[in-house]
């Protein structure tokens, strides 16, 4: 289970990665990698299930690939447990499985 949260920390080096290539200088790629990471953050319903976000950030969370990958891997660590209802009341069964997030992830990269 430990080498699925090193694949969802991949998804965040990707990004600050992404921004220094196409970025001018090292502190703008930073900071916006930075800002773009903290968003995807904030929307990938960790902090706050998709269920109980107000309408905006709920239609921003399929903007960020950080929810694809975090949605994936709660599917795989709750799927088949006592906890698998947890799917249901934090929403994240919409893509419903691990292929899906996957592939939706390689869409954005």
């Amino acid at each position: 289970r430990f080498h699925r949260f090193i694949n969802h920390s991949k998804g965040i080096q990707v990004l600050i990665l992404c921004c220094s290539i196409w970025l001018l200088t090292q502190d703008l790629s930073f900071l916006v990698g930075s800002t773009i990471v903290t968003i995807s953050l904030s929307l990938c319903g960790g902090f706050l299930p998709y269920t109980s976000m107000p309408d905006v950030p709920h239609a921003l969370q399929w903007l960020s690939p950080i929810k694809y990958s975090y949605q994936a891997m709660a599917l795989a660590l709750l799927n088949g447990t006592s906890a698998e209802k947890m799917i249901d009341l934090a929403g994240y069964n919409t893509p419903g499985s691990i292929t899906e997030n996957v592939h939706i992830l390689g869409g954005i990269f």
